[in-house]
């Protein structure tokens, strides 16, 4: 039980469930003496909570259950009670206490009132003070001076001989020794393999006419057969070297065809005027055009190749059209990929190099079929050159080179080849592909070994190494750039000389005799 005084001056306050079970407080005087049984043991203390502000205090915990009461002393006698309604008189003396009563078993512990958690709301944050000013970078201060150098080392020693390596490659063929006693004429081998058709020799001079025969009687007058090829036999290596001529130089100009391609069917020089919207057809030896040349419609008219029959002329967005002799529109319009810049021909097929689409187009010119050829690895096709067998592709994108069997469109082992930067142009020499690239050099590269030859590269006598055509001795390269043409030897890379051309420099093209250079910026054609 616990009794606190309020006051030194008024009763006790007394709190108990004996004197007060509904805890209301009541007043006792000095004398009163309440006997309880002993509280019960205090609970256990709960874990502490976090610390907040102060939560309201918790509830007390419940006492443990009063022994019993003893017996009551006897009432003492009433005080005499006033006539009639008024104040309660005084409470009569209190009667002797009664027997203290056996203390109770201790009560169960009560529970430990809930300790307040909640926190008070969190005040507001303050206004983040403004950034100060960066401070000036202190200067840098002087360089240490250079530690001395510590002593050489001891030389170890020497290491147990190491094993032979491998033998190193086989030197270059020593110089030709003198040529012995000739020997004794040993007997005839057999016959070898018949060689590639040479040149067509001069003609001879004429022989005694004979006698006049008798005259027969007059035939039948035959059906006029088609105009035949050129006076020669074609075969691969003819085809891949672009030779439509028989073997037979001041510059004479020709003015107003605007060119860009030009190409040489056997007979007469073709251009393909990109600004005039035409092409043009010129004898290459009286300098006058073809009857009806130039021939209009056609559209921005760019790169040109010869099957032997008909001109084939790409268009600068994404179509190639066949000519006839007359300048007939023989095939097409033919789709291709975007942008064809070039033009080849492997004897049975016009391969176009389309640019802007990153592939080739194979174009049957019999029947004009059209496949593309999506050759998945080099960035724009700039040139298409054909060595017999292959199909040589430029990347001016990747600085690559594809090589395809013309047969099966697939790609050769190893293919695509790396060259260097800016690819541009081929030419087949009927062994090797020369190719221009890095702008001021010459790839030399051989067509069955797909490896450089010993020469290669071959600097140019220019800037800007495009376009390459051969004469059948000797390469000649266009160096747009420095407006000039360059002649290099093709047995040793030995350059013969550099010429002048007419501004802007874009194709070439060789007739037998003389080398034919287009410069689109003076619209005319040069011969070399």
């Amino acid at each position: 039980m616990s009794i606190t005084r309020n006051d030194t001056n008024h009763p006790y306050r007394c709190r108990c469930d004996i004197c007060c079970p509904v805890r209301k407080n009541i007043t006792i005087f000095d004398k009163c003496l309440i006997l309880a049984g002993p509280a019960g043991p205090a609970g256990p203390t709960g874990s502490t909570g976090p610390i907040g502000l102060p939560g309201s205090q918790g509830f007390s915990g419940v006492l443990g259950d009063t022994g019993p009461t003893g017996p009551s002393g006897p009432v003492g006698p009433t005080g005499p009670q006033a006539p009639g309604p008024g104040d309660t008189g005084p409470i009569g003396d209190q009667g002797i206490p009664g027997v203290v009563g056996l203390q109770g078993s201790p009560g169960p512990v009560g529970p430990t009132g809930p300790i307040s958690t909640s926190l008070g709301p969190t005040g507001p944050i303050g206004l983040t003070g403004p950034t100060g000013r960066i401070g000036f970078t202190g200067p840098s201060g002087p360089k240490g001076p250079t530690g001395i150098t510590g002593p050489s080392g001891t030389t170890g020693i020497m290491g147990v001989t190491g094993p032979t390596g491998n033998t190193g490659p086989t030197g270059p063929i020593g110089p030709v020794g003198p040529t012995g006693p000739t020997g004794n004429i040993g007997p005839t081998g057999p016959t070898g393999p018949a060689g590639s058709i040479g040149n067509i020799g001069p003609i001879g001079s004429t022989g005694n006419t004979g006698p006049t025969g008798n005259t027969g009687s007059t035939g039948n007058t035959g059906v006029t057969g088609n105009t035949g090829l050129p006076g020669f036999i074609l075969n691969p290596l003819q085809i891949a070297l672009i030779k439509w001529y028989t073997d037979q130089k001041p510059v004479t100009r020709i003015s107003g065809v605007e060119p860009k391609g030009v190409a040489f069917d056997g007979r007469y020089i073709w251009s393909a005027n990109s600004f005039g919207h035409t092409v043009t057809k010129i004898d290459p030896v009286t300098l006058l055009h073809y009857p009806g040349s130039p021939f209009p419609g056609i559209l921005t008219p760019h790169a040109l190749a010869y099957d032997g029959k008909n001109m084939w002329v790409t268009r600068s967005s994404n179509l190639v059209i066949a000519l006839d002799a007359a300048g007939a529109i023989v095939f097409g319009p033919i789709a291709t990929g975007t942008t064809p810049n070039s033009i080849a021909f492997d004897g049975l097929y016009m391969w176009t190099a389309n640019s802007a689409s990153n592939n080739v187009t194979k174009i049957n010119t019999n029947s004009a079929a059209a496949t593309t050829v999506n050759i998945g690895i080099g960035l724009q096709p700039y040139d298409v050159a054909f060595d017999g067998t292959n199909m040589w592709i430029s990347h001016a994108g990747d600085g690559t080179v594809s090589v395809l069997n013309a047969g099966t469109t697939g790609p050769v082992p190893g293919s695509p080849f790396a060259i260097g930067p800016t690819v541009r142009g081929m030419a087949f020499d009927g062994q090797n592909m020369w190719i221009a690239f890095n702008n001021t050099q010459v790839a030399v590269i051989s067509a069955t070994t797909f490896t450089p030859v010993f020469f290669s590269p071959v600097t140019s006598g220019g800037v800007g190494v495009t376009r390459i055509v051969f004469d059948g001795i000797n390469m000649w390269v266009i160096n747009n750039t420095s407006n000039s043409i360059t002649k290099i030897r093709i047995i040793d890379g030995t350059v013969l000389g550099t010429f002048a051309t007419g501004v802007n420099p874009a194709f070439a093209t060789f007739d037998g005799a003389y080398v034919w250079v287009s410069s689109t910026d003076e619209a005319n054609l040069q011969k070399l």
